[in-house]
């Protein structure tokens, strides 16, 4: 089951996981227990920076690679070296 935020008017923000069908349903605020309303928000999505799509991220991803490639060649050589 998704999370969902709902806004008490009292306390503010606060999520609670519930059915899809049931995430326009008034929640009970978890703190003072008043009726609370369903909160449109963005999604949560995590963005590991491995995507060079993203503006200011292609020199992340482009550092990882060539890391990562480094490490590769050195594999490669250090397995050459002992057949």
């Amino acid at each position: 089951m998704p999370l969902y935020d709902y806004e008490c008017p009292s306390c503010g923000l606060f999520e609670e996981m519930r059915k899809m069908d049931e995430r326009e349903k008034r929640a009970i605020c978890p703190d003072c227990g008043l009726k609370s309303h369903y909160v449109i928000s963005a999604p949560r999505i995590k963005l590991d920076g491995c995507d060079p799509s993203f503006p200011g991220e292609y020199a992340k991803w482009e550092k990882r690679r060539e890391s990562k490639m480094k490490v590769e060649r050195q594999k490669m050589a250090d397995h050459n070296t002992y057949t």
